[in-house]
């Protein structure tokens, strides 16, 4: 109980830390960066940020750079709009915690420009890419900390946007079951860009349980970009001798998407998983699909 209570201080006084950031939130930030990856934990009900331990666990929370096994995870998905991409990382432990690095991209082609009605004045692209690489240390009282310096890219109407960077910080903690995560993402390096990032915050707990040959994993967390809105996110894994999963979530507080599934399948050293999140007001299907490896 005391290891607990320590837990839930530092990640009061993570939260307490980002009162003080500014976010410059507003329209013209780039938003794409907190477009949240791997299937797993899409599938989950975009929750991560207390239990993400493959590939994608840099993206949830640098604290798990520093998880059991080393990894490398390929994704690719479509996303509303029929914009299309694909998600990649690789993660290596150590003796004292661990590192990764990561990428994301994705484009969305054949827009319609316009500055009258009328015929168009031909068609556009955009393009947006993200690179990150990070650190994490093992502490006592079975602690992690990390951190992930990213830097995006955007291209829109062959109007390039780069340099610039911002870092992301997590802490975590487990035992006996239990896991608790917490993580501050995209505050700003370089003040002085036209197109701030939009710092978020995420914290969240999750409980695994063995029954029989079953195991469970139930999640929640809640979500909020500074200046923002709030989000509360819970999912739920249901695994069978560690190589069957089935996978569900809901979210509260956006207004196109509240559920998400999906499933995934576990041999050996290889994993592959999927997930399928319905969009309301004729935005489509976003969909995931990943492969993972432990090396």
């Amino acid at each position: 109980m005391k290891k607990l209570k320590y837990i839930l201080l530092i990640t009061i006084a993570v939260f307490t830390i980002t009162s003080n950031v500014s976010a410059d939130y507003n329209s013209n930030s780039i938003l794409f960066v907190n477009i949240p990856n791997g299937a797993r934990e899409t599938a989950m009900g975009e929750t991560g940020v207390s239990h993400s331990h493959g590939g994608s666990a840099a993206w949830w929370n640098p604290a798990f750079l520093a998880t059991d096994n080393s990894e490398i995870e390929f994704q690719i998905f479509r996303r509303i709009l029929d914009a299309k991409g694909s998600f990649g990382s690789a993660r290596f432990t150590t003796s004292w915690g661990g590192f990764g690095v990561y990428y994301f991209n994705q484009g969305m082609n054949d827009f319609e420009a316009r500055d009258r009605p009328g015929p168009s004045q031909g068609s556009f692209s955009v393009h947006q890419t993200l690179f990150a690489g990070g650190i994490a240390f093992r502490m006592k009282q079975n602690i992690k900390i990390g951190m992930v310096c990213k830097t995006a890219l955007d291209d829109i109407y062959g109007d390039r946007n780069d340099g610039d960077y911002a870092l992301d910080f997590g802490v975590g903690w487990s035992m006996e079951g239990w896991s608790v995560g917490a993580a501050i993402a995209n505050m700003e390096l370089n003040n002085d860009s036209y197109n701030p990032f939009p710092t978020s915050q995420r914290a969240g707990v999750s409980y695994r349980r063995q029954i029989n040959q079953f195991d469970v994993l139930v999640s929640g967390e809640g979500f909020n970009v500074l200046d923002g809105d709030n989000y509360f996110h819970f999912g739920v894994e249901a695994g069978w001798m560690n190589t069957l999963f089935l996978r569900g979530g809901y979210m509260i507080g956006h207004d196109s998407r509240n559920v998400s599934f999906g499933t995934g399948v576990k041999l050996k050293r290889y994993s592959a998983d999927i997930s399928i999140t319905p969009f309301s007001n004729e935005l489509g299907t976003v969909w995931r699909c990943g492969l993972g490896i432990a090396i």
